[in-house]
């Protein structure tokens, strides 16, 4: 088609210029219809026919006769395509540049709408996306899940081990994908001590329904397992049993050498999903949860003993194995997460915040929500709050259906000093669907948010809704932190009477269910308010109680407020403070504080001047 001027020559010997507008006259037509003319099939088998490159021209002049003849007979053309891919590498090469920058956007685009769309997908999982702002009472929740461990048939202790292991990787597997709603191991632990049900017998269908009632769970996962005597590698045989409210029980058996111990339990998270008729967990799921896991099986031991001893409040040898299981897996995150743990739960702030910052640093192979609880837990450890407010508001804006998230983003806002929104979030928890919106842990919140704004009143009556409601559920350590907290609020409002009362009932309650370290702060307030009934003789004992018992469990934040509260009292009774040697016992026999918690909570210890300050109510 003619995109030019040119001077043609006339038979006459004179020349005219033509042009598209010139030509178009001669054909009774305007340039643009002449170019819709001329456009499409013959432009394609014209510029075919005048390509530079050889290869890229017809073949034959017959060919291109064949063409010219469909086109003239109406019928498709061999080149058309293959003109309109020729055109658009033309196209592409002369605007190379926005070519590339329009590449790019497209992709980013595409790129942001899939993360977006799985994020939505993984968050609402069984849930009914309405495309708007959704309450947790609008999300339909998904289906929960508490695995209460495996029944070691051949009872050898050397195994026990197993089970802690098995009902770990079941539990982080089936939470890998997001499909199920997958209880805490730790909450289902308490659980099942508060029901006096352990692992090590047969549950039976009573035993069952309790716990499922406790934890508000559709699903309770739990088994057997037996190991063949011999050399390695050992033979495991296990049975899964997944039992359902109102449907038949789903069975899963496999059989392995316990070095593949994760495969095996991959396995049988594959299965479990493909009977209760979910999709099938995907490649990176999968890779997600195995970089969660301890990769040999000395460090796997180690971890799961450690996190059974953690479980029944035991931080001391928790501690102790959780650090053996580091040196042989430094890197991985759960060992570190749960040393972490037992760090705090023992008042070693700085190392929890170190082991926080190993499990951290190594969470860069885990799935989005295993990162964010582990980003979380780290600014837990290192007390920095409103950054820990941010990760549980992501957590609990992506899976609100989960309670849990709602407690951790509640928690952190009273720390952070923002105890308002901690009540709004307490509201939010409130709107989910029956049972979770009656979790007792929920009034708790509450209790301390409403403590912080200094709203007794209000937190006098969460305690007791706490305590209304752990008492219809049966969970006894609930049962005692209502009543310490009932006890707090009472002394805050005056009423030393009740304090005393509801503060003696949770150290005994603490005490059953084998929290020392509750026990320990139960006694410190409890002293504290005998101190303030100026009965001091009877306060002295108790904080020593209080001190002796934060001593057994290597608490040294217990121990700090206990000897700080001590030395307070020994002030107001104007007796003199007890010289270095008088306490040296105590001090030795936590000789790993550090100084500056020597400097500043050791006073009568470490000085012959009366302790300052006022008692700590904890």
């Amino acid at each position: 088609m003619v995109s030019q001027i040119e001077i043609a020559t006339l038979g006459d010997g004179t020349t005219t210029t033509l042009t598209p507008e010139t030509v178009s006259q001669t054909r009774d037509g305007s340039l643009e219809l002449l170019r819709r003319r001329l456009s499409g099939p013959l432009d394609d088998i014209l510029l075919k026919a005048l390509r530079k490159e050889p290869d890229q021209r017809y073949a034959s002049v017959a060919a291109f006769a064949e063409d010219l003849r469909r086109y003239v007979d109406e019928q498709p053309v061999s080149v058309s395509w293959d003109g309109r891919l020729y055109r658009a590498k033309r196209l592409l090469r002369r605007y190379r540049t926005p070519a590339a920058a329009l590449a790019l956007l497209i992709v980013v685009i595409a790129i942001t709408a899939l993360l977006t769309a799985r994020l939505r997908s993984d968050a609402r999982a069984s849930a009914a996306l309405n495309g708007g702002a959704t309450s947790p009472a609008q999300i339909a929740p998904r289906p929960s899940v508490a695995v209460i461990g495996f029944r070691n048939l051949s009872e050898r202790p050397a195994d026990q081990w197993l089970s802690t292991a098995m009902a770990e990787m079941l539990t982080t597997e089936l939470a890998g994908d997001g499909q199920l709603r997958v209880l805490p191991a730790e909450r289902v632990a308490r659980a099942q001590a508060d029901l006096d049900h352990s692992a090590a017998r047969a549950p039976s269908q009573a035993d069952i329904e309790r716990l499922r009632g406790a934890l508000a769970s559709d699903l309770v996962v739990f088994g057997t397992f037996i190991v063949n005597e011999g050399a390695a590698p050992r033979t495991l045989r296990f049975d899964v049993r997944v039992q359902r409210a109102g449907l038949d029980p789903i069975s899963v058996a496999g059989t392995g050498d316990e070095g593949q111990l994760f495969a095996l339990i991959a396995n049988v998270g594959r299965e479990l999903r493909a009977q209760l008729g979910l999709r099938e967990s995907s490649a990176d799921a999968t890779r997600s949860v195995r970089a969660a896991l301890p990769q040999t099986t000395e460090a796997t031991k180690l971890y799961a003993e450690g996190a059974s001893r953690l479980r029944v409040l035991d931080a001391v040898a928790a501690k102790e194995l959780l650090e053996q299981a580091s040196t042989r897996e430094p890197d991985n995150p759960m060992i570190q997460t749960a040393l972490a743990a037992a760090w705090t739960a023992l008042g070693y702030d700085a190392r929890a915040a170190t082991a926080a910052q190993k499990a951290f640093d190594s969470s860069s192979a885990l799935g989005r929500e295993q990162r964010l609880n582990v980003e979380g837990r780290l600014y837990d450890a290192q007390r920095k709050w409103p950054k820990a407010v941010d990760v549980y508001r992501t957590l609990w804006g992506f899976f609100s259906d989960n309670v849990e998230y709602g407690l951790q983003l509640a928690t952190a806002q009273t720390a952070a000093g923002q105890a308002a929104d901690a009540l709004k979030t307490v509201e939010a928890m409130r709107q989910l669907r029956p049972p979770q919106n009656e979790d007792p842990r929920i009034d708790l919140e509450q209790a301390q948010a409403s403590s912080a704004l200094g709203d007794f009143p209000h937190e006098l009556m969460a305690a007791q809704q706490a305590l209304q409601r752990a008492e219809h559920g049966g969970s006894r350590h609930l049962i005692a932190r209502a009543r310490l907290l009932q006890g707090v609020s009472y002394f805050n409002q005056g009423q030393s009477g009740p304090a005393e009362q509801s503060l003696e009932s949770a150290r005994q309650g603490f005490i059953d269910v084998g929290d020392r370290a509750g026990a320990a702060r139960a006694l410190n307030s409890l002293a504290t308010v005998l101190g303030d009934k100026q009965d001091l003789s009877r306060a002295v004992r108790m904080y020593q109680q209080a001190l002796a018992m934060s001593e057994q469990i290597g608490d040294r934040r217990s121990m700090s407020a206990s000897l700080n509260n001590l030395g307070v009292t020994l002030k107001d009774q104007r007796r003199p403070c007890p010289r270095a040697r008088a306490l040296a016992p105590a001090r030795n026999r936590r000789s790993e504080l550090d100084r500056h918690l020597a400097q500043q909570h050791w006073g009568c210890a470490l000085r012959t001047g009366p302790a300052p300050g006022r008692r700590q109510v904890l």
